[in-house]
């Protein structure tokens, strides 16, 4: 259905529709026909992830645990560097113009220069980190040969996020599908040939089809074995580099971008008022990325068992989180853009996003419900049926309805951040996570001798509370009035 609402038609979506149910229908069609390039753009990231990690895993086990470990640190960086530059959606959707896109376009790139450079630092000096920690010097080598590299696949990362958001306030978003399952593909098929070398197929003389006169040495480019865990990282580095050439080069041959009548101090402007707001987003992506990380600490502290489903939980979450930040994403460029116009009503448009995401997160919450254990066995399909299976099972299931509330905090996370408010949803989330997520899941487990369980309830408050929470502000920005129109 989708599918059929984003190619049946390529018009823009009006952001400010009338209250009558065709038009609310359409308007729910065209955010999720605009949401989906968005979708597949992430799906595309955590893909090329997921198959650098299947590729480099048969090298051995401390191949693997080096490329996840460096993986998690560099993308880390990255994520806190997305959440700042997805401002830019709200200053370009409030002035649509070629000028005014290039001039975004370096401004935010400007700001991407340091998150790139700390990912170099990282990748270059964060061996010398873990050696403080006593790990074997062949993992240290392994993480030094990935981290090194991949360290690279930031910087053009960084660059396509911030075109998508540019078109994302221009809703024009056609060309992301395609170059989304080109990366994928493509990082599979090079980190292949990168990683394990050029195969050599059974029954073709390779040597006496292309071994011309001795013009080349193809025998010895055939018997190639290949990088190693190196070439699954610089085969990330190559396709994040091509993707964000192409769609730069996209976006300024369909002049979508310009830079002939920018300025340096329109830059300058530009680049402090997106830190104005945008600090305060990275710093709740960080509070939000760190949640999850002390859950899993804590739950390992009192039962790998509930790690290990913790762990399978959080990766089947990760997917609905990416479909609602897709529509979170397209959500605040609408609001901005209604507030601009100043005669959008808010409200509808909140109520529009929370009702379509909500339908979108019922329908993965079903589907949890339904296959729990095939989604478990995908997890454990080298192992027979046990407790740890069992346990994971009902996590998905017990955990499953919570799904909603993890989508509406996104949601109303990005509607705040298309009526410029960053900061207070910033403490809002600390306060949700930290006391309620963190403090009250110790307590839980620690007070109440609730152990892991207690640990896990505290996780699903925290979620809920920041989304109630952030709810009540949405709403009241929503609303006419003189204090929400300064």
């Amino acid at each position: 259905l989708i599918f059929i609402g984003y190619t049946s038609s390529l018009t823009k979506t009006p952001p400010i529709p009338q209250h009558n149910r065709q038009t609310t229908f359409l308007s729910a069609f065209g955010l999720l026909r605009q949401a989906l390039p968005i979708t597949t753009f992430y799906l595309a990231e955590f893909l090329i992830s997921l198959t650098n990690l299947a590729v480099v895993s048969v090298l051995g086990t401390t191949e693997l645990a080096a490329a996840g470990l460096a993986k998690s640190l560099l993308f880390a960086i990255m994520v806190v560097a997305f959440a700042v530059v997805s401002l830019v959606t709200i200053f370009v959707a409030e002035r649509r113009d070629p000028s005014y896109c290039g001039t975004a376009l370096l401004a935010a790139s400007g700001i991407a220069v340091p998150f790139s450079l700390l990912a170099i630092l990282v990748g270059q000096f964060g061996t010398s980190l873990l050696w403080l920690g006593q790990y074997d010097a062949d993992f240290l080598i392994a993480f030094d040969s990935y981290a090194g590299t991949l360290a690279f696949a930031i910087a053009p990362a960084l660059l396509f996020a911030i075109i998508k958001n540019i078109l994302n306030a221009l809703q024009r978003m056609q060309s992301l599908i395609w170059l989304s399952g080109g990366m994928v593909l493509g990082n599979l098929l090079l980190s292949l040939v990168l990683v394990h070398g050029l195969p050599k197929w059974a029954g073709v003389n390779w040597e006496g089809l292309l071994n011309w006169e001795g013009l080349l040495n193809w025998e010895g480019l055939l018997n190639w074995e290949g990088m190693g865990l190196q070439g699954a990282a610089l085969a990330t580095v190559i396709i994040h580099s091509l993707a964000g050439l192409a769609l730069l080069v996209s976006v300024m041959y369909h002049k979508l971008v310009q830079f002939s009548d920018v300025t340096f101090s329109a830059i300058c402007d530009l680049t402090r008022a997106i830190l104005k707001l945008g600090w305060a987003a990275g710093v709740h992506q960080m509070v939000e990325s760190l949640l999850f990380f002390m859950v899993l600490y804590l739950l390992g502290l009192h039962a790998l068992e509930w790690l290990a489903a913790a762990t399978v939980v959080i990766a089947v979450m990760e997917i609905n989180y990416m479909i609602s930040l897709a529509q979170g994403e397209v959500l605040g460029a609408w609001i901005a853009a209604a507030r601009k116009k100043g005669g959008g009503n808010l409200t509808y448009l909140l109520n529009l996003g929370i009702g379509l995401s909500g339908v979108c997160a019922a329908s993965v919450i079903l589907i949890i419900m339904l296959f729990a254990e095939t989604i478990a066995s995908l997890f454990l399909f080298a192992h027979p049926p046990s407790s740890k299976t069992s346990l994971m099972v009902e996590l998905l299931r017990w955990s499953a309805p919570f799904f909603i509330f993890d989508t509406w905090q996104v949601i109303f996370s990005y509607a705040l951040r298309g009526m410029r408010q960053t900061f207070i949803p910033m403490l809002i989330s600390f306060g949700s996570y930290g006391l309620v997520g963190i403090a009250g899941g110790i307590f839980l487990a620690s007070v109440l001798m609730q152990g892991a369980l207690g640990i896990w309830v505290g996780f699903c408050a925290g979620l809920i509370c920041a989304a109630l929470i952030l709810a009540r502000m949405a709403y009241q920005q929503a609303t006419p009035s003189p204090q929400n129109r300064r």
